[in-house]
């Protein structure tokens, strides 16, 4: 690349600069003829007999250099800062656009009514997805622990059932509303645990009214799904309220169910 002589000094640098024909690569202030002074000294200059002049002269191009490339980040915080406090402005005013919209609006704010159906279980006064575990326990150490979520009815609270037996129901599902007659029998002779599954058309509530009223001091529900996990099991009617449901009731995904009967037959 040829260079002109004539354009090669940077005024807001003030020094003369090679790297472009026509602007400063520094600071990219358009380059022209410099002063002839200026010229003489840099053409007489030596980079190994520097003055004490020469040392000044070094440090303020480099102070101006610094300078330059402060004003540069600062404008970049600056527009970040301003992004940032656009944003925050945008997302408020579609928030309260959000909640004035009109009932005829085909975009409507989630209703009150959709709120207060969320699977939840209410405990002292507080709501929250109440997630629990289940021990089984021999006469010698835990012999099955999994993950268990409570109904949104019955007994929420934490509790310890001691000697007691883990029952298999008869028909796992209370299909027809009912448990067979060994399976009643098995309740009354000792303090148990029933374990029924979900399914046949017997709701959740309806299940573990009828395992209380057989004796059982609480019930474990099996998912016969695998999906969806977790699950909450609800009672849209009240039916449990109603009747006066009291025993814990929670359900066990599917996969635990099946390892849990397993454990229950081979330790009779």
């Amino acid at each position: 690349m040829t260079i002109p002589a004539g354009n090669i000094y940077c005024p807001s640098c003030q020094e003369v600069c090679h790297d472009h024909p026509s602007i400063c690569t520094i600071c990219g202030t358009t380059l022209t003829s410099p002063p002839a002074q200026a010229t003489q000294q840099q053409q007489q200059r030596s980079p190994y007999s520097l003055v004490p002049e020469d040392l000044v002269e070094d440090v303020r191009q480099n102070a101006r250099h610094l300078s330059h490339l402060l004003r540069h980040v600062q404008q970049s915080v600056v527009d970040t800062q301003q992004a940032q406090q656009e944003l925050m402005e945008s997302l408020e005013i579609l928030r309260g656009e959000i909640i004035q919209q009109t009932p005829a609006s085909n975009q409507r704010a989630t209703a009150g009514r959709a709120l207060e159906q969320l699977p939840r279980i209410v405990l002292e006064n507080t709501l929250f997805l109440h997630p629990s575990t289940i021990e089984l326990r021999n006469s010698e150490r835990v012999v099955f622990r999994c993950e268990a979520i409570p109904g949104e009815f019955g007994s929420a609270q934490p509790c310890c059932i001691e000697d007691a037996a883990i029952i298999i129901a008869e028909p796992k599902t209370a299909k027809g509303n009912k448990l067979s007659a060994n399976t009643q029998q098995a309740l009354r002779q000792q303090r148990s645990v029933l374990y029924m599954e979900r399914g046949d058309g017997v709701n959740f509530a309806r299940k573990a009214l009828v395992a209380q009223e057989a004796g059982a001091q609480a019930v474990i529900i099996g998912n016969h799904l695998a999906e969806p996990w977790p699950y909450v099991m609800r009672d849209s009617t009240k039916e449990a309220e109603r009747e006066n449901l009291t025993i814990p009731v929670v359900m066990i995904k599917q996969a635990d169910a099946q390892t849990g009967q397993g454990v229950c037959h081979l330790y009779g």
